[in-house]
């Protein structure tokens, strides 16, 4: 934040301007544009990114915009986006042209400044996104929105997709232990016979990268002589890729099938290969081992036309022995198995990949091979498979072998028509395991959702960390929202998340305001133009917090007949229970309220005990809402927020409370705030 613009917040009469920013789809042209206005005229300088760039003067209202952390009149639950309107003048005509494009998931910025701010002293106070413009005679509005939709897509991007016949590739999966440098593992395919490169020969193959993003995976196939490979010369493909396994195809690759054509450069003709190598290029952090998973088909060196030369591997092939080529460190290894062994069956088609994160007790897998009794439960890396049951039974070590880097299980014997098989498992390592609610949403939102680094607040989530370190755990078999699985997440420690005004992801733990939190501004009967007093749950006398679920419900006749009590005991139930009680509530409020259990994915007693007592603080007492709307300038608060009111009326003078929704009107400089306390 700038010191003009720091100041400018702080001085409820200072002159405000606005610049707009967007950038919707011309359907016409074919592309993006980017269209700049202001509601005064204002050009930017010759060292400013835009350089000298004119924003029109057309801006109406800049930013009507609301914000809620919750639904209405409630705290804690599902959380909302937010939404507002960008008003522009359209009286000559000269914004007609808007109806020709396309403004929906589009990037909109506004910014704010003062008189004689230079375009860096302005700050953004809405990075979001277009939903629609309205274009009338008068005005076009532009329908904006926060960044939130983005996370309203599926969870699982992979889905089961058993191979036909001709289809079945090579499921790779590396382990790369990072160097910091140059990290990489180049594996050769054993058993090929040799083959001298003449010329109008053509590298063919597919490749597929999956679409969660820890980096992209870079995975390819290398060809070696002698004296020189493929990666080392100019090659590229038909879209001008370069042939070297370095090279980044997550645009082509990632989530989709790649068909990549390669001709073999004049430099490399009448040389013998010596190595068919498949490789791994992944530049990481140094100590970390990483997993990095993709998949390869059909590779052949052909005419070009369609005729093979020399056939490397092509489905319906064995799974070929690997021996190590070249690496960056000797703890790099290759693990090759194929497609066909790892999906199998039409009753699989379309299914979502299970994952799974954190501690989860007691999960059904997804069997993905019946005639080897393999089993998955997580699409890619995981910590730990701690147990096996087979209709609540324990399994022995000797009765099943792991596959930690596919996220599978083999029974070494078949279970029998009446077993039922479920599992222990500490999940996903796509990064390094992570099991407190922190730590997964930011691997949820950030490796199998949409957002990057710069998208993400950081240090929200180190403090979310410290304040709430307890173990947790989620699966996901079926397919989920991204949203869905970050309010069952958040909820768990009664929490929030969202998009601050710059557009960064943040979380937090809600609490109950107080004198020693910071207050960010005060309203008295100056600022104060109206206030309403809000519906609210009355105060609870006992607070439930379920804890350690049992992600598959076992009835008796289910289980074997060696399962002991306890083990019956809880299977039967999918969540224990912690139970923080005031009796006292109950003599202060007869109607005192003993809700339903509190839902939440904690892996521990403790945790949710502590979570229950917490709970059962913030909610056993009568605690107010209010719907506020002040005469002050707008942008200046964000959402949690502690603010004060000093106000004579309903015993407010001084009293604290937490903003959980906001409503700015930039036209008539007026906020309406709603306010917990």
């Amino acid at each position: 934040m700038s010191k003009p613009f720091e100041l400018l917040l702080s001085d409820p009469y200072a002159a405000r301007h606005y610049l707009v920013e967007l950038a919707p789809y011309d359907v016409v042209a074919g592309a993006v544009v980017s269209l700049y206005y202001s509601d005064h005229g204002f050009t930017t300088g010759p060292a400013d990114t835009p350089a000298h760039r004119h924003f029109e003067a057309r801006v109406v209202e800049a930013l009507n915009f609301e914000r809620s952390m919750y639904r209405s009149g409630a705290i804690g639950g599902q959380s909302l986006p937010s939404f507002g309107e960008i008003r522009l003048n359209n009286a000559d005509g000269g914004l007609d042209f808007f109806r020709n494009l396309a403004f929906d998931g589009r990037e909109v910025v506004v910014r704010l400044g003062g008189k004689g701010f230079a375009y860096a002293d302005f700050g953004v106070i809405l990075r979001g996104t277009a939903h629609s413009a309205v274009v009338d005679e008068q005005q076009v509005a532009v329908r904006v929105r926060d960044l939130q939709y983005k996370l309203d897509a599926p969870l699982q991007s992979e889905l089961y997709d058993p191979p036909g016949t001709g289809e079945d590739s090579l499921d790779l999966a590396f382990t790369i232990v990072g160097t910091g440098g140059n990290t990489f593992h180049y594996a050769f395919l054993s058993g090929v016979t040799a083959y001298t490169f003449q010329a109008g020969d053509v590298l063919e193959y597919d490749v597929y990268w999956p679409a969660r993003r820890l980096v992209p995976q870079r995975i390819a196939v290398d060809l070696s002589t002698a004296t020189s490979s493929l990666r080392a010369t100019a090659a590229v493909d038909q879209n001008g890729l370069s042939a070297h396994p370095a090279t980044d195809l997550s645009a082509k690759a990632a989530g989709k099938w790649y068909a990549r054509a390669i001709a073999i450069p004049a430099s490399l003709q009448g040389s013998a290969i010596t190595q068919y190598d498949v490789a791994c290029e992944y530049d990481a952090a140094a100590g970390p081992t990483a997993i990095v998973r993709g998949a390869l088909r059909n590779i052949r060196i052909t005419n070009g036309a369609g005729t093979v030369r020399k056939a490397i591997w092509m489905s319906g092939s064995a799974a070929p022995a690997v021996t190590t080529h070249i690496t960056s460190n000797a703890g790099n290894q290759l693990a090759v198995k194929l497609r066909s062994e790892l999906e199998v069956g039409a009753s699989l088609e379309g299914r979502s990949k299970p994952l799974c994160f954190g501690k989860c007790l007691n999960v059904t897998p997804v069997q993905v091979n019946p005639s080897l009794l393999i089993y998955q439960v997580h699409d890619g890396p995981i910590q730990a498979i701690d147990a096996v049951y087979n209709r609540g039974v324990a399994l022995g070590v000797g009765q099943y072998t792991v596959d930690l880097v596919r996220g599978t299980f083999t029974l070494l014997q078949a279970p029998g028509d009446s077993g039922v098989i479920t599992a222990d498992v500490r999940g996903d390592t796509l990064g390094g395991y992570v099991s407190t609610v922190a730590g997964i949403i930011l691997r949820v939102v950030a490796t199998y959702g949409p957002l990057i680094a710069g998208d993400l607040d950081t240090a929200s989530f180190t403090a979310l960390d410290a304040a709430n370190p307890a173990v947790a755990g989620l699966y996901a078999a079926d397919q989920r929202t991204i949203l869905d699985v970050l309010d069952e997440l958040i909820n768990s420690i009664g929490g929030f998340y969202g998009f601050d005004r710059s557009g960064k992801f943040e979380v937090g733990i809600f609490t109950a305001p107080s004198a020693g939190q910071p207050d960010a501004a005060t309203f008295g009967p100056v600022e104060i133009l109206e206030i309403e007093a809000q519906p609210t749950e009355l105060p609870v006398w006992r607070q439930r917090v379920g804890y350690e679920r049992n992600w598959t419900v076992q009835n008796s006749d289910a289980l074997a007949g060696a399962v002991t009590e306890a083990r019956k005991a809880f299977l039967a139930e999918e969540v224990r229970l912690a139970v923080a009680t005031d009796e006292t509530v109950k003599t202060k409020f007869l109607l005192a309220l003993d809700p339903e259990p509190w839902p939440t994915l904690l892996a521990d007693q403790a945790a949710a005990q502590s979570e229950a007592n917490r709970l059962l603080v913030l909610y056993g007492q009568r605690r107010e809402m209010y719907r506020v709307t002040a005469k002050t300038q707008p942008y200046k608060l964000e959402l949690n927020d502690q603010v004060v009111l000093d106000y004579t009326r309903f015993g407010l003078t001084g009293r604290r409370f937490r903003v959980v929704g906001l409503e700015e009107r930039a036209d008539v400089n007026r906020v309406t705030m709603e306010l917990w306390g």
